[in-house]
């Protein structure tokens, strides 16, 4: 079984589209939960109203930023959540075409030593779409792997938020870090202190991109 969680501060536009794409979705969802850390009473009432009646709604009692937000929602998976998968996406992501999460849940139960595994979006930044795409930024960056049942790339170079696949027990296991750049010091530490660690990215070199990034700004700050 697999929960779906989705980190929101404030975008009901992004948000409501996020939504909407997840229809490209299939596998075993069946918790659903929105992560409000918009210290906004208004956005919480209205994500009650809108969403309250098909997703858990758990909102933080302030502003606490990208490190504080991922913070709360991880204790909240260790806290309330048994699923042995959780897919964790932003408000300002949408799915641009089928996903099957029983696939790639099937490639981290194979693969213990994988920590995540990631869907690729368009390119971003300047060098991304200089190159053509996130992984032909840096090609050398993954190795291209397969089994008879999927394929991925692999590598060790960062830990993404983005939308991904991960267990739970990883979760049960690792803490966030506190802080500004939290994401980029949680892939040092982890690939630090786990050497055989690996992350994924779902799909073939050739296979592209899996979501678009629509939000000018990461949710929160200072991650």
């Amino acid at each position: 079984m697999i929960t779906l969680v989705v980190m929101t501060d404030g975008r009901r536009d992004c948000l409501t589209r996020s939504i909407e794409s997840m229809t490209n979705l299939s596998g075993p969802i069946s918790v659903r939960m929105i992560h409000d850390d918009s210290g906004d009473v208004d956005y919480t009432e209205w994500l009650w109203d809108t969403f309250g009646d098909r997703w858990t709604i758990h909102s933080t009692d302030h502003r606490s930023g990208f490190a504080g937000a991922y913070r709360s929602m991880w204790k909240w998976i260790r806290d309330h959540d048994r699923n042995p998968y959780v897919l964790s996406t932003e408000d300002d992501f949408v799915f641009t075409r089928p996903v099957n999460l029983a696939d790639m849940a099937g490639v981290l139960r194979r693969n213990p030593y994988l920590v995540q595994m990631a869907l690729r979006r368009q390119a971003w930044n300047a060098e991304e779409r200089a190159a053509g795409g996130v992984v032909e930024a840096h090609p050398d960056w993954y190795a291209a792997t397969a089994d008879p049942e999927a394929q991925w790339l692999e590598h060790r170079a960062f830990w993404t938020t983005n939308p991904h696949l991960v267990r739970h027990s990883f979760i049960a296991s690792h803490d966030w870090p506190k802080g500004r750049n939290s994401e980029g010091r949680f892939a040092l530490n982890l690939y630090r202190s786990e050497p055989n660690a690996r992350a994924g990215y779902w799909g073939s070199r050739e296979s592209g991109e899996w979501v678009e990034h629509i939000g000018e700004q990461r949710v929160g700050n200072g991650y």
